[in-house]
Parts: structure tokens; sequence; C-alpha cells
């Protein structure tokens, strides 16, 4: 981890086959909150869910996240996320994403019984238009600030 450096998420801002964005304000809003959160420790929720941990439950994996605010919020039927089975550990399922509490997500698909991985957000080059981008993304807290890209490989431990 490196000192007096942060980030902030835009991907929910995209635009199709332009790394440069080009509504610039959500970007500079989304990067000033961050900024505030991170040196100022400015109360309230200024950035968007983390993964804290997970844990396999059957066929099930349930993800927990920080940076909730008052709660996640799952839109456009979950899509987005995508398990891999243990038999063929480099290919990746659309999988059903669910609430099952203000903090956490079950994620399941019906062609992984044995999962070995979970992602979110990892297609490697979405072909969207710029209003298609906010359909492509599915995690964000009450607050509106979108999750982060994220891979979790569950052989590993917590």
């Amino acid at each position: 981890e490196l000192e007096n450096v942060t980030w902030s998420v835009n991907l929910s801002n995209g635009d199709y086959d332009e790394i440069h964005q080009w509504d610039k304000l959500p970007v500079g809003e989304n990067t000033c909150d961050k900024f505030m959160e991170y040196f100022y420790q400015t109360p309230g929720v200024l950035s968007g869910p983390v993964v804290a941990g997970w844990q396999l439950n059957g066929a099930a994996v349930e993800i927990t996240f920080t940076g909730i605010g008052s709660g996640l919020l799952l839109i456009n039927d979950g899509r987005n996320f995508e398990l891999a089975d243990a038999s063929a550990p480099d290919e990746f399922y659309p999988a059903k994403a669910e609430l099952i509490a203000p903090d956490q997500v079950r994620v399941t698909c019906d062609k992984v019984q044995n999962a070995c991985s979970v992602r979110y957000g990892c297609l490697a080059y979405p072909r969207l238009t710029r209003t298609e981008v906010k359909k492509y993304f599915s995690l964000f807290n009450k607050e509106g600030y979108s999750a982060d890209q994220f891979f979790i490989d569950l052989t590993k431990t917590v």
C-alpha cells in the first residue's frame, strides 16, 4: 500500500471505446469525494462498496462489503457477476446476485456447483454505448457510489 495515495471509482461513468470519459463532471465529483474522505476524513459516505470478506455456502458465494453507507443497492438484475467452477477455473459463467443483508450479496449460477472464483465488472472490454454503460454495472451503495471491479480467488483463505 502506498502512503498518501487513493483512487476514485468511475466505472459507471464510462464511455464505450473511450478511456477518457466524455462527461467529466461525475468523474470530478467522485474524485473530490474520495479525496475529502481519504485525506480529510470527512464524515459521511463518499465512496462505494469494497469487498470485506466472503464465505462459501454450498454452491453459493456470500460476499460482505464495507463502504455500504445506508445499505447496498443492486440494480439491473444484479448483472455482471460471474462465477468459475473448479472443473474449468478459467471459464466464467454469468451469475445471479441477490441481496441477503444490508452489507451482503449472494452470488449463484446453475452451471457452477463447486465455485473456485467470483468476479464483478471484469469483462475484458465491454462494448457499450454511452447510455448502455449505466446498465452494465449493478452494485452500488444507496448513496449512489458504484462498487469497484473485483476478483476473488475462493481457493485462498480470507
